[in-house]
């Protein structure tokens, strides 16, 4: 049992970047997407071959802070099912929290953790690295029309070049699965751990993360830049170059977007016209870059792109509806304010309130918990997350993930994320046994 647990930790980081596909789709009803993936199997098996492991440190995991707080989330959620308006959709969400928190008991009990960490680590970058190389073969199998698995909404449609999600549902939780390998390898730069094949994996997975046109990613991404700065300031020699490593790899992810767009005989757009629409898009219509007169190109028969300037406007206004939705919703009486609407009744409360469909859900994690669960289930994520960004090696990291759930929300979306808060406090704050147990 111990060998497999451990065959099943070092699967993890693989599964990680499977999040989406591939899976088993089971249909759709009352607002709820069923399907099963790679990482929820793999999870799974994880969980259930700790299980006697769990039960055996029981005493020690009782004694535990973080394990103390989130029982009482998953508490909470299991709670509101006596409240929710969408039973089955309650009842799922329930079931993730219940892997996230069964995760965390599986971790803090694994007994090499440490030990088997620098070989986690490595197949991580090894997950990262080809769930890269699939998203630059969706870039290019777009310009040629191959098969790329690409959503109709991030085809080379609308840019003239796609927006890669790799074995994800959309760019933006692909790109969320990138910060921790980026992050790690930036403070192995800037304490010269890294190599030179490190140094190149950076640039890369940089390059992958910008051409994904996530702001959220992007801005969690600076956040986690500026941390861990401000933790590492005795390495500051090193600052500059990792700052010019972040921006050449900029520059080139723009440049092979607009190449993209300039080599698709499917799609009427140009090198300039690519990259000026992702610079508006990613400055949310602020940066316009100036017009250049062309010659006229003959007539594609193909596809035309979007004749938009970049910014998706439509795209922020349904997130800022759906922010007021919320607060709305909050603020309507004592008790939804306290208990919340119950889990997962977002999509039924908001149906109710303002005639959106069903599936109806939030663009900011912590609004989405507080319209769920109450202030009492928001103050205790806050807490979990609280309690780590204290701990200085980690800070950057769970900076950036408090920074990008001001993006999107969910525990489905957010499952990579929380495995790695998870794996952070097995680390970071294990279990205290006894010399006996030692």
């Amino acid at each position: 049992m111990k060998k497999l647990r451990e065959q099943l930790f070092l699967l993890l980081p693989i599964a990680f970047f499977l999040s989406y596909l591939p899976h088993v789709y089971l249909g759709f009803t009352k607002g709820t997407n069923l399907d099963i993936s790679v990482l929820h199997i793999v999870v799974g098996v994880f969980i259930a071959t700790s299980l006697p492991a769990i039960w055996r440190q029981r005493q020690q995991l009782a004694r535990h802070r973080i394990v103390q707080f989130g029982l009482l989330f998953v508490v909470l959620a299991a709670v509101s099912l006596l409240w929710t308006p969408n039973i089955l959709r309650g009842g799922l969400a329930v079931g993730l929290i219940l892997l996230i928190y069964f995760a965390l008991l599986s971790l803090l009990t694994f007994p090499n953790l440490k030990q088997l960490l620098p070989k986690f680590f490595t197949i991580l970058l090894i997950g990262a690295t080809g769930a890269s190389v699939f998203a630059w073969y969706q870039v290019i199998g777009e310009v040629f029309g191959w098969m790329t698995f690409l959503p109709e909404n991030y085809t080379a449609g609308l840019f003239g070049f796609a927006r890669p999600t790799a074995f994800a549902q959309e760019p933006q939780f692909f790109a969320s699965q990138l910060l921790a390998p980026v992050l790690a390898l930036s403070y192995a730069f800037i304490h010269k751990k890294a190599d030179k094949r490190l140094v190149i994996l950076l640039f890369f997975l940089v390059v992958t993360l910008v051409a994904t046109l996530s702001r959220g990613a992007i801005f969690a991404l600076i956040i986690g830049v500026t941390v861990l700065l401000v933790t590492n300031f005795v390495q500051r020699k090193r600052f500059i170059p990792m700052l010019l490593l972040y921006v050449g790899a900029g520059f080139v992810s723009l440049t092979m977007l607009g190449l993209a767009a300039q080599t698709n005989s499917q799609v009427n757009g140009t090198y300039y016209t690519a990259i000026t629409k992702a610079v508006n898009q990613l400055s949310m219509g602020v940066i316009e870059l100036p017009e250049v007169q062309q010659e006229a190109a003959p007539t594609n028969t193909g596809k035309r792109s979007a004749e938009s300037k970049g910014y998706v406007e439509a795209s922020t206004n349904e997130r800022m509806s759906m922010n007021r939705l919320a607060i709305r919703t909050i603020t309507e009486s004592p008790i939804t304010f306290f208990a919340g609407v119950g889990v997962g009744g977002t999509g039924f409360a908001y149906a109710e309130r303002s005639g959106c469909p069903q599936s109806c859900i939030n663009f900011v994690e912590y609004l989405d918990i507080w319209v769920e669960l109450g202030i009492v289930g928001l103050l205790l994520f806050i807490a979990l997350l609280a309690r780590l960004i204290r701990i200085r090696i980690v800070a950057a990291l769970v900076a950036a993930y408090a920074a990008q759930w001001f993006f999107f929300a969910g525990f489905p979306n957010s499952l990579p994320v929380f495995l790695s808060l998870m794996l952070l406090i097995a680390w970071q704050l294990p279990l205290k046994r006894s010399k006996k147990e030692v």
